[in-house]
């Protein structure tokens, strides 16, 4: 290959890379491109390939090592999952599993909120993902891996109605091999952060159920439980996040949406980290109780009708009947993973 990687446009494609086809471009980010591609040789199953740029500091290729550590510690239905990975003509590479579905920050845009049990499932498959990275161990010792930047961006809901948690590479344990996050660095997406994220402080796994609760929040109801015209302001209600619930009476949405959740969702979002659930595991639980006793479409009738919503689009498209921009983009369809969060941000 003559042209980089990363400079390649859509009429370039399909083009061998190493042992891969790529067939189409998925996503791209400061961290570099992820495609669409095939094996060149074994089995012509669709894979995501993750392609990093080069830098003069190394920090990418540090981030890839952590990403391909992190991969091989998780192995859950949840999480997608890292297949291999390798460097061809200088340039570094991840393999992993490709999956048809759309990304829930999509989902919400085009669908406002998800039916009540639906969102409750959705929301217990994604605790026992962060469960099991939050209990993993890394050589007898327990790994603190702690995601970070969990938002609608970075679950997929696949179209057989299973959540897959995305973007683990940029996470991010505290601690794997050696490798730590610089003291004082706080990154993540601001409306979803924990009160002690926004502060820079140390995390564990119960940061990223108060992300879960806020995520819960807005796909039963269509709102965002931290709100604010600017980053300051929702950073300040979040650190303040006991007195913001208390005053500004959002919570109340659920008491119309969903009443029984509201003391859930009210636990994953104290200001102190030793109120809210202690693990992902428990939390699933109290979601799955109330989802039983919940009407209305299941998550894995709302991700078949996606489908076939997706499906119809597609088929509309070839027949010139629909507007460009009422159509799936690719990376609805298939979505491997996150690399540059619009809305992150990192700061000392």
């Amino acid at each position: 290959m003559t042209t980089s990687p990363l400079d390649l446009e859509a009429d370039d494609l399909p083009t061998a890379f190493g042992p891969f086809a790529l067939e189409s471009i998925l996503g791209e980010g400061a961290m570099g491109r992820v495609f669409r591609a095939r094996r060149l040789e074994g089995d012509a199953v669709s894979v995501a390939v993750k392609i990093i740029s080069g830098d003069d500091t190394g920090e990418f290729r540090t981030a890839l090592r952590k990403e391909i550590r992190l991969g091989e510690l998780l192995s859950h239905p949840g999480i997608v999952s890292t297949l291999d990975h390798g460097e061809t003509d200088g340039w570094p590479w991840l393999e992993m599993e490709l999956v048809t579905g759309q990304p829930l920050d999509h989902v919400l845009d085009r669908h406002a909120l998800l039916p009540p049990r639906a969102a409750l499932q959705l929301g217990a498959q994604i605790a026992l993902a962060l469960d099991h990275a939050h209990a993993a161990e890394d050589r007898g010792e327990h790994a603190n891996i702690v995601h970070r930047d969990l938002k609608p961006a970075n679950v997929l809901l696949s179209y057989a109605g299973q959540a897959r948690v995305l973007d683990f590479g940029v996470a991010k344990a505290a601690t794997i091999s050696g490798m730590t996050t610089a003291a004082g660095l706080t990154r993540g997406t601001p409306r979803y952060m924990s009160p002690e994220q926004t502060r820079g402080k140390a995390l564990d796994g119960r940061s990223d159920l108060f992300a879960l609760g806020s995520l819960l929040f807005e796909l039963i109801t269509g709102h965002r439980l931290f709100a604010g015209r600017k980053i300051v302001d929702v950073m300040g209600s979040i650190v303040r996040a006991d007195r913001t619930l208390r005053t500004n009476g959002r919570l109340d949405l659920l008491l119309v949406e969903l009443p029984a959740a509201e003391p859930i969702i009210r636990r994953c979002v104290r200001k102190d980290p030793d109120e809210r659930y202690a693990t992902g595991a428990m939390l699933a639980l109290d979601l799955l109780r109330i989802a039983e006793n919940t009407p209305g479409q299941d998550l894995e009738g709302f991700a078949g009708a996606l489908c076939e919503q997706a499906a119809t689009l597609l088929e509309a498209a070839s027949l010139e009947t629909l507007e460009f921009e009422d159509l799936p983009s690719t990376s609805d369809l298939l979505r491997p993973v996150s690399l540059s969060p619009d809305d992150s941000m990192g700061n000392s």
